[in-house]
């Protein structure tokens, strides 16, 4: 019995290893296409925010000062904000079947915060698929959130200029 069942080992013993090989190999490449794909993402991410933070305003919206985004959205409220960035698909996801496949609108979200209020700005920069793609960004939402009070969301850029001045002085 000992023979036969050292003859089947030979026999499949060869199978078995080449399978195990090509398995723990597939998972390797699995495992490193993840890796690279997310770096990918988060340098995807990392110029999104770039290009957003250092866009003029006057390429957002015609009327606008010629000055960074950045610096022009800490300026509504000084040096009291703390502000963050982030990519999101600009609301769009729905979670079902029909999100199969599609190529994402790509934005920037701009959130300044101070201890009672917070404004943020929506701008799309292109697409998840095609990377950055608009010369000028679309704003996809602004709004300013006080506390204990309703929010406030605003049509353009000037309009939250606007409204923001007369409130911190700024």
């Amino acid at each position: 019995m000992l023979g036969s069942q050292r003859c089947i080992f030979l026999r499949y013993g060869k199978f078995i290893l080449e399978y195990m090989n090509r398995l723990f190999a597939v998972i390797v490449v699995s495992f490193l296409f993840v890796i690279v794909s997310q770096a990918q993402s988060k340098r995807q991410e990392a110029a999104a925010i770039r290009y957003a933070r250092n866009i003029s305003v006057s390429k957002i919206e015609k009327g606008m000062p010629l000055i960074r985004f950045d610096k022009w959205f800490r300026s509504l409220g000084g040096a009291k904000l703390k502000v963050k960035y982030e990519v999101n698909d600009c609301g769009e996801q729905t979670g079902t079947s029909a999100d199969r496949g599609r190529d994402f609108p790509m934005c920037v979200e701009a959130t300044a915060e101070t201890e009672v209020s917070s404004i943020q700005v929506n701008m799309q920069v292109g697409t998840f698929k095609k990377g950055i793609t608009m010369r000028r960004p679309v704003t996809r939402g602004i709004r300013v959130d006080e506390e204990g009070e309703e929010h406030s969301d605003f049509d353009s850029l000037a309009e939250l200029e606007k409204f923001l001045r007369p409130v911190w002085g700024n």
